[in-house]
């Protein structure tokens, strides 16, 4: 999980990731802050973080009033349950941006007192902790050389091989691609299978199978072949009657 700030000016950008950080520690939290200033840069990054999210958005960025409106739609493509909150001085902005539909979490407004403001941007804060908390009941984790990926097992569906030693991880909404092998994966939970050469899935989003094809249908829609070397094993594992 990581924070993300959007703001273009380079003071206010400062004295907002300060405030943060300030805070977290205050709070004894862990977590990375981000900041951009650009709504592209942001979302670049964003993509490829695997959690719910907290974003403090500007919602004017250079000329454009409406900037941080659009990026909050663009965040909800791949992040439907991250945390919004727009931070600016266009108040009179907040009805408007409730026809984004992006389910804001808070409103701040910049010319607040200092006080109060210190005060909103804990709430949040601390709102986010408490849902990643709630969150983290059940998650698949795994530690590779380069980086550290986590994800909601409710949200896994598979993985893929997409290149020599690159594997790509499928979740709801959005895609991660790692340097790894799928022997790591194999034995690391009894909710994952191997299927093919290329592949491992996530048994618990199984839907179906189509013997004729050797192809499986899971949940999302997506069609994972199945090859001959590990055809069996998983007719086994169906017969059981194991999957929903």
């Amino acid at each position: 999980m990581a924070i993300f700030i959007l703001e273009d000016q380079l003071m206010q950008a400062r004295y907002l990731t300060d405030k943060v950080q300030a805070l977290l520690i205050e709070q004894g939290i862990q977590q990375q802050v981000h900041t951009y200033y650009r709504g592209f840069d942001l979302l670049t990054a964003a993509q490829v973080s695997l959690e719910p999210n907290l974003y403090f958005l500007d919602i004017q960025i250079k000329a454009d009033s409406h900037a941080g409106l659009e990026v909050a739609q663009r965040i909800r493509q791949f992040d439907k349950e991250g945390l919004i909150v727009f931070v600016t001085t266009h108040s009179e902005l907040a009805l408007t941006s409730y026809q984004y539909m992006v389910a804001a979490l808070n409103f701040i407004d910049k010319n607040v007192a200092p006080q109060i403001f210190h005060e909103q941007i804990a709430q949040c804060l601390h709102k986010h902790e408490e849902y990643i908390r709630q969150a983290e009941i059940d998650v698949f984790e795994l530690q590779t050389k380069h980086r550290y990926l986590k994800v909601r097992w409710q949200e896994l569906y598979y993985f893929e091989v997409v290149g020599n030693h690159l594997i790509r991880l499928v979740a709801h909404n959005r895609t991660v691609d790692y340097y790894g092998t799928l022997n790591e994966l194999e034995d690391k939970d009894a909710r994952l299978m191997r299927v093919h050469q290329a592949f491992v899935i996530h048994l618990d989003q199984v839907k179906q199978l189509d013997k004729k094809q050797r192809v499986i249908h899971l949940r999302n829609g997506a069609m994972v072949p199945v090859s001959r070397t590990y055809y069996k094993s998983f007719c086994t594992w169906l017969e059981r009657g194991e999957h929903a």
